[in-house]
């Protein structure tokens, strides 16, 4: 007998053409991935911030992280409209100074500037406490202290049973204001 070993079959060598598609397929994968990771953490101008928030979609850390990037915005945007919309995300983000720094923009609180008539549709920013807090804004701008106390009581009841505490100190501030 002779110990002739086992012919051991080689394996093919990859083509060319397999590196090639291997190199599409990661690049589509990758292309996937970065489209799900664009949905998942959208970067929209303010209006389109504004518009997100408004349609109500956004829960939780999404929420959040849409009324920090509005708050950002509308440090640089000269409109009174970014103004309203970034001093309203500081509100209900719980940030003071930024309530404040974006309402002094449009002559502090309450304002002398307002956004636009076309441009309030969407201010409420998917909230009912923030549209209240508009609204009475509004109504304090325009000189109608009757239609402003309504909404800021609205705000306190509202933020007393949402925890909101710098919405609720905005409100009783309001309240002393107009009485």
């Amino acid at each position: 007998m002779s110990a002739v070993a086992p012919e051991v079959p080689l394996l093919p060598v990859p083509s060319r053409r397999a590196g090639w598609l291997l190199w599409v397929f990661l690049v589509a994968v990758a292309a996937a991935v970065g489209a799900g990771l664009r949905q998942r953490f959208p970067r929209p101008d303010l209006d389109g911030a504004v518009r997100q928030l408004a349609d109500g979609d956004l829960d939780g850390a999404e929420r959040a992280r849409m009324l920090a990037r509005l708050r950002e915005l509308g440090e640089s945007d000269a409109r009174p409209f970014a103004s309203w919309a970034a001093g309203l995300a500081a509100l209900s983000l719980g940030d003071l100074d930024g309530f404040r720094a974006a309402f002094q923009r449009v002559g502090g609180v309450p304002p002398t500037q307002g956004p636009e008539p076309g441009e309030v549709e969407f201010l409420h920013l998917g909230d009912p406490l923030l549209g209240n807090v508009q609204a009475a804004l509004q109504a304090e701008q325009r000189g109608d202290r009757e239609l402003a106390r309504r909404k800021w009581q609205q705000v306190q009841v509202q933020a007393r049973m949402t925890g909101q505490a710098l919405a609720f100190d905005s409100a009783g501030a309001a309240l002393e204001r107009l009485h």
